[in-house]
């Protein structure tokens, strides 16, 4: 049936001509106006910015409550924004439009439409589109952020936007001032570029949520940082969702406070492939509102995670603890660095590695929760101490403590369990990068704490001596170190254990009754302690009552030979070279040697052993060079085996200028050559102090006059750094700065 069009339907109709023929007239003033653009050049207001590139950015205040339409609502005009451009009036994009590098394009107090759904907005590297309104926009159509883009979101909304985010194009979240106080939601499922949120004035801990409460994983393809306010994806009690936030770049937190935590009895998680970065603010895995928040959660870290300032770890006011799991695969190990793990024991943190690498704890860390080793291990570097209050699980041959030294080194970290329950045979699960070493302790005292460390290598009474230098096929290749730190008195019944392939060839397979522990405690001594227990299968049982450095040997063969001091000095027409010794044992005597350049030596002559506990000797040599002379010792056992004590060095010209020398500085092999060059007679003190004034070692120098050269060990200092050797006389002091490798 035809149709009749009738009268007010045909006045409707020219008014809508009128309209559209009004708006192409475009007066620059007036109520509700709509403002087109097709890319033909009219009017004049827009010409200005699309052709002119580089001019003063334009403004268009749209105090009129105007609607600017760009292009005609069924063309395919595309449009390039070149330069800033500010607009206050609703904006609705029926076109392909393009903000280009270097332009910013504000949309500030009206609301962002773009409803055909093909038609597009833009953001290209470098460009950026600000939106600086409260008004949710409308995308019917695509807003596509490509790598470098920017969008910027500067008022409160409740979500933002759904665009389409390539991986490093960057979402900004506020701009530093107080213009958002509460963070707009991701989307469900939504994938994001970088981003950065900078939003002093977000408080608390509804405002703070930045994922809704559904169910999902989220993901960041490249960095979040957090610049400012406060962040957590976490749900108000009673919600019980569990949602992931996955950051396929780095967490960096630079200010404002990030937190993951949960009031149900899940875990929400952060997942992050990259590194952790806190360097001011705070990160936290536990809540600090616990008005609104009562749980807690986790962050698992393929990275590294470096904690240089600000807070990390849980929060204050917690009730409940959260986990941090380090489980990335890689082999070249992650870090964890903190400059104050906050670590409380109201709601500690559970720290976890699964991932089946290293760990490598380069700081102090203080663990109130149970460590664990799912699968991989945490390394304790050199001069750092992990400290366990509550101990660890899941250890194993493939998982647990490594005391991080290089082999033939004493210098590691250290392994410390506190609060050790009494009558229970309790395992210290350490090793190195090679192989499984832990010890057991039990004693009848409660609450104990003992410090460990083991390391490749044995040691001549603790002074680090490598395979290369000493017959070690009579004992285990391995040196353990165990302190007891509190002040419990009853004996420790202490297991050791060791791997196979550890042992020397004369070792393997000696009867129970010729294995021994072997102790230096102290007194310049190995110490040999039979077994009250052994088995077969790598493991030795021994009760102890004082500590220091413990080795596994055939008791009825010594261990290496001690040189506790080696001086050389000019006096007269002869420079006197002495020594001492320490567990001397079937010793058939001494060669003194002599070289000009250090590195080749000749006999001087020969001393016979004494074979004693305690001796010293002494040669003279009236037949050295002018110029500089080296000596070192030779010992020869009634085996054949030599073994030689470190190098001194005398200077012997016509004139020796009064003055204390060190060398070598940087100090390698764990040795100090003191030369006490045309001194007086006198005791020299020698302390070498570590940085905040401790003394890590010391000796006494009895110096008869002259020039003498005097050997100071220094392999019990474990940290690498700069140190100050103090020497000290009744004619005063000197200081010195040196620094140990």
């Amino acid at each position: 049936m035809k149709k009749t069009i009738t009268q007010p339907v045909i006045k409707r109709m020219t008014k809508i001509t009128l309209a559209i023929a009004a708006m192409w007239l475009m007066p620059k003033v007036g109520n509700a106006q709509k403002y087109y653009y097709n890319g033909s050049g009219t009017p004049d207001l827009i010409t200005s910015w699309v052709d002119s590139v580089g001019v003063n950015p334009v403004s268009f205040s749209a105090s009129i409550k105007a609607t600017f339409i760009f292009g005609k609502a069924s063309g395919s005009t595309t449009v390039h924004i070149l330069k800033s451009f500010t607009i206050a009036a609703n904006v609705i994009d029926s076109i392909n439009l393009i903000i280009d590098s270097s332009a910013i394009f504000t949309i500030s107090g009206a609301k962002l439409t773009v409803r055909p759904k093909t038609d597009t907005i833009h953001i290209l590297s470098g460009g950026e589109l600000v939106y600086d309104s409260k008004s949710a926009p409308t995308l019917t159509g695509k807003l596509h952020v490509y790598n470098g883009g920017t969008l910027a979101l500067t008022r409160n909304i409740a979500t933002i936007p759904a665009a389409i985010f390539d991986s490093t194009s960057n979402l900004v979240i506020g701009d530093g001032t107080d213009s958002i106080t509460a963070l707009p939601k991701m989307v469900s499922k939504g994938v994001y570029g970088n981003v950065t949120i900078n939003t002093p004035a977000v408080t608390s801990s509804f405002g703070a949520k930045l994922l809704p409460n559904t169910a999902s994983t989220y993901t960041v393809l490249g960095d979040l940082n957090i610049v400012a306010g406060r962040v957590t994806n976490s749900n108000p009690w009673p919600k019980k969702v569990v949602k992931t936030l996955s950051i396929v770049g780095n967490l960096n937190i630079t200010g404002g406070t990030y937190i993951v935590c949960d009031s149900s009895s899940f875990n929400d998680q952060t997942k992050v492939q990259g590194d952790i970065s806190v360097s001011a603010g705070a990160l936290f895995a536990t809540n600090n509102f616990i008005d609104t928040l009562i749980g807690k959660g986790s962050i698992s870290v393929d990275g590294d995670l470096l904690h240089t300032g600000g807070l990390f770890g849980n929060a204050s006011t917690s009730k409940v603890g959260g986990h941090i799991n380090f489980s990335t695969p890689d082999t070249a190990g992650q870090v964890l660095s903190s400059t104050g793990f906050n670590n409380d024991v109201a709601a500690p943190l559970r720290l976890e590695v699964s991932g089946g690498n290293e760990v490598e704890v380069s700081s102090d860390i203080i663990t109130n929760d149970t460590l664990i080793l799912t699968l991989g291990y945490f390394t304790v570097t050199a001069g750092n101490t992990l400290i366990l209050n509550k101990g660890s699980i899941g250890y194993s041959d493939t998982s647990y403590i490594i005391t991080d030294a290089a082999v033939d080194s004493a210098t590691m970290g250290k392994a410390r369990f506190n609060n050790i329950p009494n009558n229970t045979l309790y395992t210290i699960p350490i090793g190195n990068d090679s192989t499984y070493q832990p010890i057991s302790v039990q004693t009848a005292d409660d609450s104990t704490s003992f410090t460990a460390y083991t390391y490749n290598g044995v040691t001549k009474n603790g002074t680090t001596l490598g395979g290369a230098t000493q017959d070690v096929s009579n004992q285990v290749f391995s040196t353990w170190h165990i302190e007891r730190n509190d002040a419990g008195k009853s004996p420790v019944t202490t297991v050791f254990n060791w791997d196979s392939t550890q042992e020397g060839s004369s070792f393997t397979g000696l009867a129970d009754k010729d294995i021994a522990v072997y102790q230096n405690n102290g007194s310049g001594t190995l110490k040999a302690i039979a077994t009250t227990g052994f088995n077969a299968t790598d493991s030795a049982v021994v009760v102890l009552t004082t500590f220091g450095d413990f080795e596994i040997g055939n008791i009825n063969v010594p261990l290496a030979l001690k040189f506790v001091n080696v001086a050389a000095a000019l006096k007269g027409q002869s420079i006197n070279v002495s020594w001492k010794t320490t567990s001397e044992q079937n010793m058939t005597g001494y060669t003194v040697e002599r070289s000009i350049d250090g590195i080749r030596f000749t006999a001087v002559g020969n001393v016979s052993a004494n074979n004693k506990a305690a001796n010293t000797y002494s040669l003279s040599d009236a037949n050295y060079a002018t110029g500089d002379n080296y000596y070192r010792i030779k010992a020869i056992d009634q085996l054949g085996k030599l073994t030689y004590s470190s190098v001194v060095k005398v200077s012997a010209t016509a004139t020796i200028a009064k003055s204390i020398g060190i060398y070598p500085n940087p100090v390698v092999g764990k040795v100090i050559n003191i030369a006490l060059n045309n001194q007086s007679a006198n005791t020299y003190s020698i302390q070498l102090v570590s940085g905040n004034g401790q003394i890590v070692a010391s000796k006494q120098i009895n110096h008869a006059g002259g020039s003498s050269v005097n050997s100071f060990d220094v392999s019990n200092v474990s940290a690498k750094g700069i140190y100050f050797l103090k020497i000290t006389s009744a004619e005063g002091q000197t200081s010195q700065t040196v620094l140990i490798k």
